[in-house]
């Protein structure tokens, strides 16, 4: 379904409007879910969302009397075409018509004005607030976030990502507090950097995976194609940066400040986007940790578990209790599901 939509079907599409204008959370989802399923969509979803924000644009930008006059002739035809009868899809694209031509205003104003602040005596222009927008993940659940300029980021549990809403036209850079794997968008012109903590990356078309959860002494950087560029910030009084590339891996430690190249298994580092849980050579308590994250549970131990044995297993997207069947065996308890509190004994 919206498989052969172009912008002006997408207006008129149910929830589309409220995802665009961020007024239902379930719009939201659908939509979102959707975008990401359907990539070739992209520019048609984006023409739609440009076309709606503009229509919910009371009155342009300051600009010259020209530019007002048109406006208001816009205004009345707008009245106009809404007392008569049509489709609604000849209404439809009337107002994507209408809106176009809103935009079209907005844009010229723009010009307008910053032509004219260019030419004061002062020089001084008035710079536009870019607007951020904030990703969170909450525990046990994971989302996949399409960036403007056609990065893909999978975002893992109780993970945040920071971003404007458009890119600057020379950079683009996103702040992540957690997890989250990569795909960025080539482009040679505006570098890719991701502050997370102490440690900057900064690509230009690559993929790669940052662990970078506030409560962990260290940062990880693991790369799976291209090129990656990871500095830690001065600290100690010296610059450290390291460039890697395919399967190598940085990892930065917050107490000695210390930043290290080495090489990584698969399996541990980039297997979670995939939905396939990996532990190798783990105690119960580390699994215990990483399974009430992975599943968003709590954990009540009722039974004293031996924590000697190390376990290595890997669960391709099993259930919480298919896990947890998996692995009694090896510490031998028994379990209980009560919605989200599991309970050993």
């Amino acid at each position: 379904m919206y498989s052969n939509y172009k912008a002006e079907d997408f207006l008129e599409a149910p929830g589309f409007s409220a995802w665009v204008k961020k007024e239902n959370r379930e719009s939201e989802l659908f939509w979102e879910n959707w975008a990401d399923q359907n990539p070739d969509k992209k520019p048609e979803i984006e023409k739609a969302r440009v076309l709606i924000l503009s229509m919910g644009v009371k009155e342009p930008l300051p600009a010259n009397e020209e530019v007002r006059h048109l406006w208001k002739k816009i205004e009345r035809g707008v009245a106009a075409k809404e007392g008569k009868k049509s489709s609604v899809r000849k209404f439809g694209r009337y107002k994507m018509a209408v809106a176009a031509s809103i935009a079209a205003i907005l844009a010229v104003s723009v010009l307008l004005n910053s032509t004219s602040e260019s030419s004061n005596e002062k020089g001084i222009s008035e710079s536009i607030p870019v607007k951020m927008i904030e990703k969170f993940c909450p525990v046990g659940q994971k989302s996949t976030i399409t960036l403007t300029d056609g990065t893909r980021i999978k975002l893992n549990s109780n993970s945040k990502l920071l971003f404007p809403e458009t890119f600057s036209a020379n950079s683009r850079e996103v702040q992540l507090e957690g997890e989250a794997f990569f795909e960025v968008a080539r482009d040679p012109s505006r570098p890719f950097t991701i502050t997370s903590g102490n440690l900057k990356t900064r690509v230009l078309g690559t993929s790669f995976n940052i662990k970078a959860y506030v409560a962990s002494n260290a940062i990880k950087v693991a790369v799976a194609s291209g090129k990656v560029a990871v500095t830690s910030d001065v600290l100690n009084g010296k610059k450290n940066e390291l460039t890697l590339l395919p399967n190598e891996m940085a990892v930065y430690s917050k107490t000695s400040d210390e930043l290290i190249m080495t090489s990584f298994d698969k399996l541990d580092e980039l297997a979670w986007k995939d939905g396939v849980l990996s532990f190798k050579n783990r105690d119960i308590n580390q699994i215990t940790k990483e399974l009430a994250k992975w599943y968003g549970v709590t954990f009540v131990l009722d039974k004293k578990l031996n924590n000697d044995k190390d376990y290595t297993g890997v669960f391709d997207n099993k259930s919480l209790k298919e896990v947890l069947e998996g692995i009694s065996f090896v510490f031998n308890f028994e379990f209980k599901i009560d919605n989200k509190v599991v309970t050993i004994n």
